[in-house]
């Protein structure tokens, strides 16, 4: 969760618009747009709103992460009692084609409560195989999902990072020149803000892939 309240997002974009009593584009709806920016910006960042969970593994392997969830980012570690930070061995992701190929049988192995392996298809993004089977629903581990941020008022703060507020700019005023995009500079304009909006949400994830700390050499 940002610090920046929402109404300081609305408040600059209204000077650009020249709108600053809320005539032509009633703040209501610039709330709007700023909570779709919102659930926009994680859908193309799915870590702009990450949340840390134990979660409760059902027997077998294939395992699905909370319903409010949007794509699984990654399984950390096994978790022998929820919420005691009583924690075991970490879980390391693998590539389902190599379990099939080493050991075509693994789904059916025998179960083990301590998860050694995870597996996960982005084009799957709810779903995830955990490896040995497990016994029960009793085992717990701790994930790393993405979910969709919850709608803010005019006073509260936003609920993604305050490094994306600057996006979020732009796209209230990609929406909110697109109610008149029949004209050609406003259709001009809903573009240019649309693509600032664009830029702006893969420059954080170009600069947190080179950021991201890279292993030493062995």
């Amino acid at each position: 969760m940002g610090t920046i309240v929402a109404s300081t997002i609305i408040e600059k974009a209204q000077i650009l618009l020249q709108d600053t009593t809320a005539v032509r584009w009633p703040t209501p709806e610039l709330l709007k747009w700023l909570n779709l920016g919102q659930q926009e910006i994680v859908l193309r960042a799915p870590d702009a709103n990450a949340i840390t969970e134990e979660v409760r593994l059902v027997a077998g392997t294939k395992q699905v992460i909370p319903s409010n969830g949007i794509r699984l980012i990654d399984v950390m570690r096994n978790v022998a009692h929820a919420g005691l930070d009583s924690t075991e061995r970490a879980i390391r992701k693998t590539q389902r084609r190599f379990m099939d190929a080493q050991n075509p049988d693994w789904y059916s192995d025998t179960p083990n409560a301590v998860v050694v392996h995870y597996m996960f298809d982005p084009r799957n993004p709810k779903t995830y195989y955990v490896y040995p089977p497990q016994p029960t629903a009793s085992r717990y581990v701790e994930i790393v999902y993405s979910a969709p941020p919850a709608d803010v008022g005019s006073s509260s703060p936003i609920n993604i990072d305050d490094v994306y507020a600057g996006a979020l700019l732009d796209y209230i005023m990609y929406r909110a020149y697109s109610k008149d995009s029949d004209y050609t500079e406003n259709a001009n304009l809903m573009n240019h803000y649309y693509k600032a909006f664009s830029e702006a949400v893969d420059r954080k994830e170009a600069g947190d892939q080179r950021a991201e700390p890279k292993p030493l050499p062995v």
